[in-house]
């Protein structure tokens, strides 16, 4: 389970979390909106792994302004509605 219950900007922490999506592997996707990011949990884990947003809110190409949900499509690509 993702998140500790309260809002913030931690790995364990989430803030107006939107969607959420499970890969072909497992891995549990959630877009964490009020971060403007998209973080990766595996089983188990306690910490997200950030795959998308990397630098914070913004437009520039590695960055998301506010994901609002995120799929993976057919071939194991993800695809973020940003």
């Amino acid at each position: 389970v993702a998140g500790t219950g309260e809002a913030g900007n931690a790995l364990n922490e989430l803030r107006r979390p939107q969607a959420v999506c499970i890969d072909q592997t497992g891995w549990l996707l959630v877009a964490d909106t009020g971060n403007s990011r998209i973080l990766r949990f595996g089983e188990y884990s306690l910490d997200g792994q950030i795959v998308a947003g990397v630098a914070g809110q913004g437009g520039d190409l590695d960055q998301l302004h506010t994901p609002w949900d995120v799929t993976i499509d057919r071939r194991g690509r993800m695809i973020v509605a940003d």
